[in-house]
């Protein structure tokens, strides 16, 4: 056995092999050369398989196993994005198309008419189950998983990397609107229509906060919240199935459930949640990471968070391995991943001069915001320092109204009372009240590139959680290392901008 001192990493079976899988699909997904991707994915898979091959030579057969599933997974990355990449449309071509509303990107309603921007699923120009851009206009309102029918002359998209949708459908003329395309697009509708009847201005903001879809939402308030870094709210995630979670737990312990039983009513239940709010990754996430906790439980092991992460990823990324390039993704797991390995630390340090429960709650916001600050640059282009004093003020505020609020819509929903929704009106008038009185471009970042710097960032970031066992000198010199790197790959990015 080795001794602590000796010992530099905690292996974790499903951290390695996800690593693998996530490292098949970037050679295979990024914008590469093909003969240099050709020779890194042969290096890496011999590397990792003379690994492999040694451990079973030095009688160390389990971690063996490990590294021989991790190259399996390798190769099955690799496999998962050539075959997604070739399912997508690399033609063009008119005609009459019969599809699906896949996803509402935005509604309006100008003069007695609706104008759309829509994401439609169908069998286009020969490709089964393809997604393409469309922009209409209608005099009948469409929802998610309308059938819809229309004329349509395809072209392809610029591509910026090879996981975008290549096709977009120009010169739409809608020919009719069919009837919804299954129970929960009939079910998210009815509470749509719902909370329009009877929730006010705000019914944008209480759909998104239970579905995550915030087509109904003004861009003029979805901007506020998104510029103060709490648009999260209305992302189905951690924070929501976790509300869930509870809510179930509470009701089935009042129904004197346990064991099997428990396990199995929350878990069908939390899945039935996550299919209502579209699959999306962060639902996906937070769901595996829930039943997997509780089975653990049910077979009487400790749960580890960060196998339970891992885990999580292997399944959203074999499901649609295009979602590591999804800005949904990256967010989820890469906070998820700072709180598991960052927020304890920060936790300890700040209790020394904070009340505990407000320490814990302020290292939250702090590494969920600095974690999440590269990729909100790189993606959306702005990122304001102090949202995580908003985070502080609204998240506990709106997470203790969650269970009211879903309870409340769904009898609404059912019962058409308006009563029911002065909770969720009541919510959002509060969150408003805030807003209003918040200079939201006041400490905004904006413009700046990012980009490869954001590697010795985070590599910065994560040696204060202290995995390897070096001395505290070594990990001096390490931040030092990587704090300047990232400084001078920053200023070198930005400086370009310039010429």
């Amino acid at each position: 056995m080795l001794s602590q001192k000796k010992k530099y990493f905690n292996l974790r079976p499903a951290v390695i092999i996800t690593a693998g899988l996530i490292i098949g699909i970037l050679l295979g997904g990024v914008k590469l050369n093909a003969t240099l991707s050709f020779v890194l994915f042969i290096l890496l898979g011999v590397a990792i398989g003379f690994v492999s091959v040694v451990c079973f030579y030095k009688n160390k057969k389990f971690y063996g196993a490990v590294f021989a599933l991790s190259l399996l997974s390798l190769i099955l990355g690799l496999i998962f994005i050539k075959i997604d990449m070739d399912s997508r449309i690399f033609s063009e071509g008119n005609g009459q198309f019969l599809g699906y509303v896949y996803e509402i990107n935005s509604e309006s309603l100008i003069d007695g008419k609706y104008f759309y921007s829509l994401t439609v699923k169908g069998d286009f120009l020969g490709s089964k189950n393809a997604l393409c851009y469309v922009d209409l206009s209608s005099k009948e309102r469409i929802f998610y998983g309308s059938e819809i029918s229309f004329y349509g002359s395809f072209e392809k998209l610029d591509k910026v990397y090879s996981y975008d949708v290549l096709c977009f459908a120009s010169d739409v003329s809608l020919v009719e609107i069919g009837s919804l395309n299954g129970l929960i697009p009939i079910l998210r509708n009815k509470l749509l229509i719902s909370l329009q009847n009877h929730a006010g201005d705000n019914y944008g903001l209480t759909y998104a906060l239970l579905t995550g879809d915030t087509s109904y939402v003004s861009s003029g308030v979805l901007y506020k919240y998104q510029k103060i870094g709490v648009a999260h709210l209305f992302a189905v995630s951690g924070l929501h199935i976790g509300l869930m979670y509870g809510l179930l737990f509470f009701i089935v312990k009042l129904c004197k459930c346990s064991g099997r039983y428990r396990f199995i009513i929350i878990s069908f239940l939390l899945l039935c949640y996550v299919g209502f709010c579209g699959f999306s990754p962060s639902s996906m996430r937070a769901f595996i990471i829930v039943v997997v906790r509780e089975f653990a439980f049910l077979t009487g092991r400790k749960p580890d968070a960060s196998s339970n992460l891992a885990l999580s990823a292997f399944i959203v990324l074999t499901i649609n391995p295009t979602d590591l390039f999804s800005v949904s993704f990256l967010l989820s797991f890469s906070v998820y991943l700072g709180l598991i390995l960052l927020a304890t630390p920060l936790s300890r340090f700040l209790s020394k001069y904070l009340p505990k429960t407000i320490s814990k709650l302020l290292s939250s916001s702090i590494i969920a915001q600095v974690v999440s600050m590269p990729i909100l640059l790189e993606y959306f282009g702005y990122s304001s320092i102090f949202s995580f004093l908003f985070n502080m003020a609204l998240i506990p505020f709106i997470s203790f109204l969650y269970p009211f609020i879903f309870i409340s819509s769904i009898l609404l929903t059912i019962f058409n009372f308006e009563i029911f929704s002065l909770i969720p009106r009541f919510t959002f008038f509060v969150t408003e009240f805030i807003l209003n009185r918040a200079n939201v471009d006041l400490f905004l970042i904006e413009n700046v590139n990012v980009s490869y710097a954001c590697v010795p960032y985070y590599l910065f970031l994560y040696s204060f959680a202290k995995k390897f066992n070096f001395t505290r000198k070594t990990y001096i010199i390490l931040r030092i290392i990587l704090l300047s790197l990232t400084v001078l790959l920053f200023c070198a990015l930005n400086a370009s901008i310039y010429y």
